[in-house]
């Protein structure tokens, strides 16, 4: 009877080098996209202007069709 030798284990590979960065448990978080702004954007500050400039013109048209005497 024979007896089969397995082959001899292999020899531990080498841990890879450590890196000089310091180790941190938790990956910095990635920046949030750029918000892309619209085309037509209305800055915040410039709507009450926006809107007394339509009550404005609301007012002259209502002004001229009941003032136009016909």
């Amino acid at each position: 009877m024979t007896t089969s030798l397995a082959a001899p284990p292999a020899p531990p590979t080498p841990a890879p080098p450590a890196s000089a960065a310091p180790a941190t448990s938790v990956p910095p978080t990635p920046r949030p996209p750029a918000a892309a702004r619209s085309r037509f954007a209305i800055l915040e500050a410039a709507l009450p202007f926006i809107f007394l400039l339509l009550v404005a013109l609301v007012a002259a048209g209502f002004m001229a069709l009941f003032l136009s005497g016909s």
